[in-house]
């Protein structure tokens, strides 16, 4: 679906608004967020602005809702909030490709559907002759890569199964939400230290909320503690 643009306006400190209407009922809306790390190039928000790549993102949050909606709701999704795009390798842009040769940034929606509301985390890599191809990250406000939550969740899932109530065998486990981070004293975060959030898990009909300590280590990696945030 086509995601027309009404109207661009660049903001202050590294991030950008921008509104846009699909088939006349779709309202996305870019503002400020804490995820922004650099300036746009105008490249980037043309791109970001164009409706080809619209049309992709819409796709891509269809996918991304109906993985988290509960099954009870039929409601339509007719709108989202856009909240921000985090460039986290700048795009290259051919004078006649239609998408980026390279580049990869992350895009982050909200949406109510059902009186539930989602922020949704969309990651894209760009792919010479090819669309961008899109990655459903966890929900909410982590800040964790895409590589350091695939490796959360086998701690995250073996930590769940121990606690569920029912104690049969479970694959059907699902990140539902996730806490903005919080620092290892709980105070602002030192991401150069660590950081704890709260990944709201629901697994097998049971939901529960679990505190993850992302520990940063002296060479660099992450030591993932589910269930154990430390001080």
């Amino acid at each position: 679906m086509p995601i027309p643009m009404t109207n661009t306006t660049k903001v202050a400190n590294r991030s950008h608004a921008a509104s846009f209407a699909l088939a006349g009922s779709i309202l996305l809306c870019m503002a400020a967020g804490a995820w922004a790390q650099d300036d746009l190039t105008e490249a980037e928000l043309n791109f970001f602005n164009s409706e080809t790549y619209r049309e992709i993102l819409w796709i891509a949050l269809q996918r991304a809702e109906n993985e988290l909606r509960d099954p009870s709701c039929t409601e339509t999704l007719t709108d989202a909030d856009r909240l921000n795009i985090v460039v986290i390798e700048h795009l290259v842009t051919g004078e006649e490709d239609a998408f980026p040769l390279s580049g990869i940034w992350r895009d982050q929606l909200a949406v109510e559907r059902c009186g539930v509301r989602h922020i949704h985390n969309l990651r894209f890599d760009a792919r010479e002759q090819a669309a961008p191809k899109p990655m459903v990250l966890v929900p909410g406000q982590s800040m964790t890569s895409a590589q350091l939550q695939v490796d959360t969740m086998r701690p995250l899932v073996a930590l769940v199964d121990s606690r569920r109530a029912n104690a049969q065998l479970c694959d059907d486990t699902q990140v539902r939400d996730t806490s903005a981070p919080m620092g290892l004293a709980g105070g602002e975060p030192d991401f150069t230290q660590g950081w704890i959030e709260t990944w709201t898990v629901r697994s097998c009909g049971d939901v529960m909320d679990v505190p993850i300590t992302f520990k940063t280590n002296n060479d660099g990696s992450t030591t993932i503690l589910p269930g154990r945030p430390e001080n």
